[in-house]
């Protein structure tokens, strides 16, 4: 499934983008919106995508989490 496949990079820039806050905290508001841009672009009306989408918010909101209490 093509936009499956499209979530998985979407998986693989949001890991990266987590890297990225972990080495420079001041990339988080940055990130931030980078994360907002991908996720309205792939808030679609499609199970899998939304699932996806769910699950790699989730895991940017407790990186965020842990960044902010952290610095």
């Amino acid at each position: 499934m093509a936009i499956c496949r499209e979530v998985h990079l979407v998986r693989k820039c949001a890991a990266f983008m987590s890297t990225a806050l972990l080495l420079s905290g001041t990339l988080l508001d940055i990130c931030i919106e980078i994360w907002n841009v991908i996720g309205h672009l792939f808030l679609v009306s499609n199970d899998c995508v939304l699932l996806n989408v769910r699950k790699i918010k989730e895991q940017f909101k407790i990186i965020s989490l842990v960044l902010c209490v952290h610095a």
